[in-house]
């Protein structure tokens, strides 16, 4: 089972002074980490329930009645993460054995009251039957409680500025056929000290936060326009949201209130802009109305489609309308001529003719993108409907790594009687059509500080349909080449769109050891 954890290596200790006992981790609750963001981090909803610490079993265990044994957890907090400065560790939560240790009692649950803001360094002692008591090795873990700050007035600007007249077709000629927001600064008096003379969208922005905006005819409309993951890119100057004209023009003339919305990678709360009205004096247009994907949510014209919810491909039901008898209708899912774009002029079944499958074959592609999807019906001189734009989720349940020799996140290299084989199970929308990339990171043997990486298997074609298969192997010759009691990682990489995008599954952390302790 994958855990997602990631251990502290603190270079200020030798491996010789490190201790025999791995770090504790914790099973299927902290987010993966993204790159240039926060490590090991805890969900925000997962604060208020008691968090369960887990540890391996130690060896030389002998409780009695007499003789108890026990496992104390600490927490400490970590006040410069890259330099590894930290405080004392608060107890927090232990558990004690006067009789043999079971595998299913290797845990503790810490209380939500430890589970405050911050980044903390997490280890557990373990006493033994003759009284000898070891610290383990660290886990850094991040809990993230206090949610971005928009200001007391988060309204959006316009780049170039509207016109007294509003928003009009001329605007948008002019302007690329868009409107561009910009979210505003905050005021001086609404920075906190420490924080004057940096330029942020907004006040604890972050990578990993999610930007929703929109366009409705109401303050409070849910008519989403776009969405946007932030990277490092955005940090350090004004963050700017687009806003189609195609998108203005469907939703029709009048006043309309964009807004937007922010929520950090933790899942804090959201938090809403304010919004005043724009109002949109555009040329009258008869396209038909766009058609809809039956498995995303949404409105009329956007939505958001949950790839878990369309792993047998997906509807496109067009209006009633649109249904013109002896008339064939094209159903289109991308953009004509692009990559990964479908077409179709055959309904699911006779009695359905308003609905258009598209196989699965084309979905996966396209994750974490959004797609244009529209129809056009045969009648000579009639223009293409109005577009649908629909925003693909990334894939999020994917199987964890697998090897024999990996045992309680050890590689020990004396019990190998042949090389370390790798495998990986079954995830949704497995294809031929999909390449994978394996590698090992770790520590050189020959000098221990130097960082070493192997390659286990590079973009190779995923072999079929279903799992598991073997990603590959190593040797014991190859392991050699990691430092004994040295932490390692395995990651793996899939791409769904022919190698341009690579979509990170979980990865294994573990330590090698030449021989048993």
């Amino acid at each position: 089972m994958a855990t997602s954890n990631t251990p502290h290596d603190n270079n200020s200790t030798t491996r010789e002074e490190r201790s025999p006992y791995t770090p504790p981790f914790i099973l299927d609750l902290l987010l993966p980490d993204i790159d240039d963001g926060p490590i090991n981090l805890l969900p925000f909803k997962a604060t208020y329930d008691p968090l369960p610490v887990h540890f391996s079993k130690w060896t030389f265990s002998y409780p009695s009645e007499e003789d108890p044994e026990r496992v104390s957890m600490y927490m400490a907090p970590v006040f410069d993460v890259a330099g590894g400065k930290t405080t004392e560790g608060t107890l927090v939560a232990f558990r004690e054995w006067r009789e043999p240790v079971k595998d299913d009692e290797l845990f503790v649950e810490i209380p939500p009251k430890f589970l405050r803001d911050g980044v903390y360094r997490l280890y557990y002692k373990i006493k033994l039957f003759n009284g000898d008591e070891t610290s383990s090795e660290d886990l850094l873990v991040t809990i993230d409680k206090i949610p971005p700050y928009l200001g007391r007035q988060p309204v959006l600007s316009y780049k170039p500025a509207l016109p007294d007249a509003g928003l009009t077709d001329a605007y948008f000629q002019n302007n690329g056929n868009q409107l561009v927001g910009e979210l505003p600064p905050l005021k001086d008096s609404e920075i906190p000290p420490g924080f004057e003379g940096e330029t942020q969208p907004y006040l604890d922005a972050a990578v990993g936060d999610v930007v929703k905006w929109f366009w409705s005819k109401d303050p409070l409309g849910s008519e989403q326009v776009g969405s946007l993951v932030l990277n490092k890119t955005h940090l350090g100057k004004p963050l700017q949201l687009v806003f189609p004209a195609e998108f203005i023009r469907q939703a029709g003339n009048g006043p309309h209130f964009p807004r937007y919305d922010v929520q950090d990678y933790a899942g804090t709360y959201v938090q809403h802009s304010s919004s005043v009205a724009v109002t949109f004096a555009g040329t009258p247009t008869s396209p038909r109305m766009p058609p809809r994907v039956k498995e995303a949510t949404g409105n009329a014209y956007a939505s958001n489609l949950d790839l878990e919810n369309a792993t047998g491909g997906v509807t496109v039901e067009i209006p009633a309308d649109a249904v013109v008898a002896g008339v064939k209708t094209t159903v289109f899912w991308g953009i004509p001529g692009a990559a990964y774009a479908y077409e179709t002029d055959t309904p699911t079944t006779p009695d359905k003719p308003r609905e258009y499958h598209i196989p699965k074959a084309f979905i996966a592609p396209h994750m974490g993108t959004t797609v244009q999807v529209h129809y056009q019906v045969g009648v000579v001189g009639e223009e293409p409907s109005q577009n649908h734009f629909t925003s693909l989720s990334w894939l999020t349940r994917l199987p964890p790594l697998q090897s024999d020799a990996l045992q309680n996140g050890m590689i020990i290299l004396d019990r190998l009687t042949g090389p370390a084989i790798f495998t990986l199970g079954t995830w949704a929308y497995m294809a031929p059509s999909q390449y994978y990339s394996a590698w090992m990171e770790g520590w050189d043997r020959n000098d221990p500080s130097k960082p070493l990486t192997h390659t286990i298997a590079h973009e190779r074609a995923v072999p079929g349909e279903t799992g598991p298969i073997t990603l590959g192997s190593m040797s014991k010759a190859e392991l050699l080449k990691f430092a004994h009691q040295s932490y390692f990682r395995i990651h793996v990489q899939v791409s769904f769109d022919n190698k341009q995008r690579w979509l990170n599954f979980p990865f294994a952390d573990g330590m090698l050891l030449d021989y048993a302790s």
